[in-house]
């Protein structure tokens, strides 16, 4: 609805910045007062919507985020001293980052893929050779078998 650029939106922004500030900030207020300890359901559910506030903050128009920065930046911090999965904690970094761009002018993120390697590592004999033999584990087993009699 805020990102939607049909011009009764644009003309309601405003309004609707002023609505979804507050609802979010009381969000992330609610999911940080959740105790790890004794909540870890009421967290896992509410995590997913928390990583959607933070990143749709990270995504504001610049007028809109500099404008709510010294709201958001310290609830990021508060986030960063919880346990964090992998979505959120990339959301809060997001938008740390963001932060840091705005105030700092700190380049831009580059998002590095990792280098996909085998699990597997090479073996001599080809692939799936056991022992260098260029033999299945399967057929090396059957031969032990075959060669020391029934066990």
């Amino acid at each position: 609805m805020y990102h939607d650029d049909g011009e009764e939106r644009r003309a309601s922004r405003a309004q609707t910045e002023a609505a979804l500030i507050p609802l979010c900030v009381d969000i992330i207020v609610s999911y940080l007062e959740l105790k790890e300890e004794t909540q870890q359901r009421n967290i896992a559910t509410w995590r997913p919507v928390v990583v959607d506030v933070i990143e749709g903050y990270a995504g504001l128009p610049q007028e809109g985020f500099e404008a709510n920065a010294k709201v958001f930046a310290p609830l990021a911090t508060q986030l960063m001293g919880r346990e964090m999965g992998a979505e959120l904690q990339s959301a809060v970094r997001g938008s740390v980052h963001r932060i840091f761009e705005v105030w700092y002018e700190m380049p831009e993120l580059e998002v590095r893929q990792p280098e996909v390697t085998s699990p597997m590592s090479p073996r001599p004999g080809g692939a799936g050779g056991f022992a260098g033999n260029g033999r299945s584990r399967r057929a090396s087993r059957a031969s032990t078998r075959n060669s020391t009699g029934p066990m």
